[in-house]
């Protein structure tokens, strides 16, 4: 939804005072109230309630976090496995680096572990035989001891041999490298024939996440700055988490939304802004970091107040005001502009829900006037 800067509201010629009429005293004084003509008007009644506000502004895409994507194996660049600037999955082959040492390495680890079991089950095996014949005191302390050691050590060697399988299996698939998280993939930075993983630190690419992704923006006018901090304080009964985010481009298309997620604790002084951070799921990618975009803030509601056409209001040095038809006769009533909208504004005041508010002629009525609707709108 669109929203347009306050327009500009023409202001009363006379003064507060002057509305209530102004003259001499005695025969010259100007007719009572009662005794004018009626001035013809038209009408409308006023639906008084909670009012949602809409705030609008310019705003940019920034990403999450951008990874690094490193080598953490020795070797050579046999194959790239993606195409640069492609959106990836977390878990992605990316490239496969020679794995012809890390295979071997595998293999010989798992020799190793099959080893260390059989010689495990042999230990196991006598340990139990020699506990039978020490309980019935056919062999000495010292053979039990070295029976129970010899098997101690047999099962170490197992938990040994894991690990070495393990660190051997690791590095084996470490030979392809995957994306670590999902988002838009970057350059190649290292070329296919390359040897890679010098010291584990060789970067091969870089992954900008994208979904989600945060809305960066701030917001300068007063107006929307006391009601972001009036939610944030408690004043509105409505909670930071219930604000929706909308995202527009430039041209006016609905992109994404998303929910409000951050609020600075400060106003910057140098610009009398305050920033302001949303996060949507960007599931279909249609975001891309430092885009530059629009976004509505949704969900801020103002209680009793009423969104009326902003040619039904007057205003003075002393503040704005409407006029109400009541008792055949215009009243007028103070109000506070919340917002202002493409055609109307959200007021609040001293009003109630159904009251009739004049919508032209305002030039002509002066307060207490005599007022004869001449149309109405429900």
């Amino acid at each position: 939804m669109k929203i347009s800067k306050q327009k500009t509201i023409a202001t009363c010629i006379c003064s507060a005072f002057l509305l209530w009429g102004c003259g001499g005293s005695g025969e010259q004084t100007q007719a009572a109230p009662q005794q004018r003509p009626a001035i013809k008007a038209d009408v409308v009644k006023i639906s008084k309630g909670a009012q949602n506000l809409q705030f609008e502004y310019p705003a940019r895409v920034r990403s999450m976090g951008a990874v690094e994507v490193y080598a953490k194996v020795a070797g050579t660049l046999l194959e790239q496995l993606y195409k640069e600037g492609d959106f990836v999955e977390k878990d992605t082959p990316l490239f496969r680096i020679d794995a012809d040492i890390y295979q071997a390495a595998y293999n010989e680890a798992l020799a190793a572990l099959e080893t260390r079991q059989a010689t495990f089950n042999q230990a196991e095996r006598e340990w139990q035989r020699v506990s039978k014949l020490f309980e019935q005191k056919a062999v000495s302390q010292k053979e039990h001891d070295s029976a129970f050691a010899a098997f101690e050590s047999a099962r170490a060697n197992i938990a040994n041999a894991e690990a070495t399988l393990a660190r051997a299996e690791l590095n084996l698939s470490y030979t392809t490298v995957t994306a670590p998280v999902s988002g838009m993939s970057g350059v190649k930075l290292q070329d296919v024939g390359a040897y890679v993983g010098t010291a584990g630190s060789t970067m091969v690419t870089t992954i900008t996440q994208t979904a989600p992704i945060y809305i960066e923006f701030s917001i300068a006018d007063s107006q929307a700055i006391d009601s972001i901090n009036a939610v944030r304080t408690g004043k509105i009964d409505t909670k930071l988490e219930d604000l929706n985010v909308k995202v527009f481009s430039r041209q006016g298309e609905e992109l994404d939304s998303g929910k409000l997620d951050f609020i600075d604790s400060r106003i910057d002084e140098s610009i009398g802004s305050i920033k302001l951070r949303a996060i949507v799921p960007n599931e279909n990618n249609r975001l891309i970091p430092g885009q530059f975009v629009r976004v509505a803030i949704e969900g801020i509601k103002i209680p009793d107040s009423a969104v009326i056409p902003q040619k039904a209001v007057m205003q003075t040095a002393q503040g704005s005001f409407i006029y109400l038809l009541k008792d055949g006769v215009a009243r007028i009533v103070p109000i506070n502009i919340a917002q202002s909208l493409a055609r109307d504004f959200v007021i609040t005041g001293m009003f109630e829900d159904g009251d009739e508010l004049i919508t032209n002629n305002l030039m002509k009525i002066r307060p207490d006037s005599p007022v004869e609707a001449e149309g109405s709108v429900q």
